[in-house]
């Protein structure tokens, strides 16, 4: 399913999808930093705004 731009929570805090490639979603966090995670350490947070 294609998340971009969808906020979300990780494990090294809160950010929005740039991508999904198979079970990965790269992230850039609110911290500026940009990360991969996988799939399932990647929640929907529909707490942000």
């Amino acid at each position: 399913m294609d998340r971009k731009g969808q906020r979300v929570s990780t494990p090294d805090g809160k950010g929005e999808v740039l991508e999904t490639v198979g079970d990965e979603v790269n992230v850039k966090l609110d911290s500026g930093e940009t990360k991969t995670f996988p799939d399932d350490d990647v929640a929907d947070d529909s707490t942000a705004n």
